[in-house]
């Protein structure tokens, strides 16, 4: 029985619920990698079973966790492990930046996790370029750290090829008319 050749074929077979009595398909089912089921209880049934201890762990340890990692002492270790910079060198930079991001000057870092801005640096060298906030971020991110993308992006809406498309058809009409 436990030799992976004399496992059914799991697309046919149809096992039945150890809490809810239905038969179900396999895929009702969580699997292990090796092949056999997770539990004798279907997903949904699983899934019930777990629930009261999500709750007690997110209601006890994970409010735990979550207030140790927007502790300022922890975040002043992961910004000097992450990046090589203290909390000190931070607020220094935050500073030169006029209290706001490098980008577009916002006072806000319109982030949901902590309040602070984001740190932006070189993915190839880890050098630190500056604060932003999070939309920047992501947007600088988004664009692959790419100054040639970038410089592109900022053609592309200073002059969008549908007002060169439609300033040349209005020429061609003008033209025929004259």
């Amino acid at each position: 029985m436990g030799v992976l050749g004399s496992v059914p074929d799991r697309a046919e077979a149809t096992y039945t619920c150890s809490d809810c009595s239905r038969v179900l398909s396999a895929d009702q089912y969580y699997w292990h990698k090796k092949g056999h089921r997770h539990s004798r209880a279907c997903k949904a049934c699983y899934q019930l079973k777990r629930r009261p201890y999500k709750i007690a762990y997110m209601a006890g340890v994970g409010k735990i966790k979550q207030r140790e990692r927007y502790d300022p002492e922890k975040r002043s270790q992961s910004i000097v492990k992450s990046y090589g910079i203290s909390l000190e060198q931070y607020d220094h930079l935050l500073a030169a930046q006029n209290g706001g991001c490098a980008i577009c000057g916002s006072k806000e870092a319109k982030t949901k996790r902590n309040g602070r801005f984001c740190l932006d640096h070189n993915h190839q060298t880890g050098e630190v370029r500056g604060l932003l906030c999070a939309p920047c971020n992501r947007g600088v991110g988004l664009l692959g750290d790419d100054p040639e993308r970038l410089k592109k992006a900022s053609d592309y809406l200073l002059t969008p090829p549908s007002r060169k498309a439609w300033n040349c058809q209005a020429a061609c009409i003008l033209s025929s008319i004259a």
